[in-house]
């Protein structure tokens, strides 16, 4: 909680105590002049954004998009702020597979992905999170899609993925703007 502090000694509250009247700040201060107005501009902490919330997505897709949305990014010089919350699954003894971002259909120079291999004898779903930034899009509207496939290694052979079993899944997709130089 905050009290006002005594300017001359900042350790104790200028919060004095009257007999059947409570507490109290004393007298009121000097009224000063307005400051000027601040700019116009976006703030340097600014993003737009949607979330896309799916109840369940329940996906047994082993390759391929397994949902995507539309966002239209206002600015070319701004990023894209992407998250997936949810679970995946693999299922075939000492397999590998990725769950991927792609942005009209391309990858970021840097992926936001993950990669889980998987162990013989279980079937664990594993809550999970992916979230990256991608820069170099293009204002305008962007297909923004969660994808599934083989991993670099361990993808020889059949395994099976599974994303989004029975819990609320959800795709965020916001507009940032770029971190300071």
């Amino acid at each position: 909680m905050w009290y006002p502090r005594d300017p001359r000694n900042p350790r104790e509250s200028r919060l004095t105590r009257t007999e059947g009247k409570g507490w109290t700040t004393g007298t009121r201060g000097t009224r000063r002049s307005r400051g000027r107005t601040g700019s116009h501009r976006i703030p340097q902490g600014y993003q737009t954004g949607n979330s896309v919330l799916r109840e369940t997505l329940n996906s047994n897709l082993d390759s391929g998009n397994i949902y995507g949305c539309k966002f239209v990014k206002k600015e070319d010089i701004s990023h894209l702020r992407v998250v997936y919350q949810g679970n995946t699954r693999v299922w075939t003894a000492y397999k590998c597979k990725r769950w991927f971002f792609t942005f009209n259909g391309v990858e970021c120079s840097i992926p936001i992905d993950t990669a889980v291999y998987h162990w013989p004898r279980e079937n664990i779903i594993r809550t999970t999170t992916i979230e990256g930034y991608c820069s170099g899009i293009s204002k305008g509207p962007v297909t923004v899609a969660l994808n599934v496939g083989a991993c670099a290694s361990h993808s020889a052979g059949v395994v099976d993925a599974y994303t989004g079993w029975n819990s609320v899944s959800r795709i965020i997709v916001q507009e940032v703007q770029p971190p300071q130089q």
